[in-house]
């Protein structure tokens, strides 16, 4: 949930000072049958005064206990669980607030007494209504967190697209198929077979925001057996955990874009060959290579901290770095969070 800023603080002070108009009228009509059961006004103004204070208290310490009280935890308790500690923890701080009111009260007052069923009735009618705003505004924000999600995913896929379907890579492949044909004609209907099925594959993801792991893996297989022509087979995967695959979903062409990040960061040649490895375990998937880098490439991290970016926005998460001779990234799994319409 987001913090109060100081508009919302008297905003909420605001509120909360007609909230306890509002329940000390209704206590009044509950104890004595009147809305106003006062000989003057003075009076009236006297015991509003005399309530407000122990009643912003009261309503305070709600907002502290269901606004903020699970804030820190990663993972949400259940309904049931977050209700129940919520009302003890709620009635609990009330008895204190009673208390510390009665010895602060005592001290210019003495015979100043607690009405404790009347206290109790505030408190629960506090409680109901910042329960049910506490979870009004969890439901508004995580509409907001889904539409801002939908966004970044779509310029994701679009910035993607622009990085897959582009001139330089189809001209490179297109030299590649032109040697083939030449020089191995068996071999150059192998490379349009995975050219073709690679951008297929782009034109079926790219309204998809995850994507079964099993079928990126068969992409980046196509991928890797194009880059490998190009480098003169210096470029090899190392794939490890295949028991592992199952049904888990990553983004789709992360795996692919991860290894032209390293085929553009590094030097690939028979003299120093890349080998990648990629490893599945059962909690996240494991992009590692050997650092042999480029003299003229500078890197901004960009690519990979937008990818790190969208996996957030779909709650999961995405690390990398390197300690000089090797360079890794872990990529968790994600849940199905959006689907497309159906056309």
């Amino acid at each position: 949930m987001r913090r109060l800023d100081g508009k919302s603080l008297l905003v909420g002070t605001g509120v909360g000072i007609l909230f306890d108009i509002i329940l000390q009228l209704f206590y009044n009509l509950v104890r004595h049958n009147e809305l106003l059961p006062y000989d003057s006004p003075g009076a009236c103004l006297s015991d509003l005064l005399y309530n407000m204070v122990p009643c912003l208290l009261i309503l305070l310490s709600n907002y502290l206990v269901i606004f903020t009280l699970w804030s820190r935890f990663r993972r949400k308790p259940a309904l049931w669980l977050k209700m129940t500690v919520d009302a003890v923890l709620s009635f609990l701080l009330l008895f204190i607030i009673n208390r510390l009111f009665l010895v602060v009260a005592r001290i210019f007052q003495p015979e100043t007494t607690v009405d404790v069923p009347g206290t109790i009735l505030y408190n629960i009618v506090i409680f109901m209504c910042v329960e049910v705003a506490y979870h009004v505004a969890a439901a508004y924000e995580l509409r907001h967190r889904q539409d801002v999600a939908r966004q970044e995913l779509l310029a994701y896929k679009y910035n993607l697209l622009n990085a897959q379907v582009n001139p330089h890579f189809l001209f490179n492949s297109l030299n590649n198929l032109l040697y083939l044909i030449r020089s191995n004609p068996d071999g150059a209907c192998e490379f349009t077979r995975n050219l073709s099925r690679l951008y297929r594959h782009v034109l079926e993801v790219r309204d998809k925001s995850t994507v079964p792991l099993s079928e990126e893996l068969d992409f980046m297989w196509h991928y890797v057996s194009i880059l490998s022509i190009r480098y003169n087979n210096a470029l090899n995967v190392d794939f490890q955990g295949r028991e592992h695959v199952g049904g888990h979903r990553i983004l789709p062409l992360v795996l692919q874009m991860l290894i032209e990040n390293i085929a553009k960061h590094n030097e690939i040649s028979l003299r120093k060959p890349m080998t990648v490895s990629v490893r599945v375990e059962a909690e996240r998937i494991v992009v590692s290579n050997p650092i042999h880098p480029r003299s003229n490439v500078v890197s901004s991290s960009f690519g990979l901290g937008y990818i790190r970016e969208c996996y957030r926005l779909q709650g999961g998460t995405m690390t990398y770095g390197g300690d000089g001779a090797c360079f890794r990234v872990e990529l968790s799994y994600l849940c199905l969070l959006y689907t497309s319409p159906s056309p």
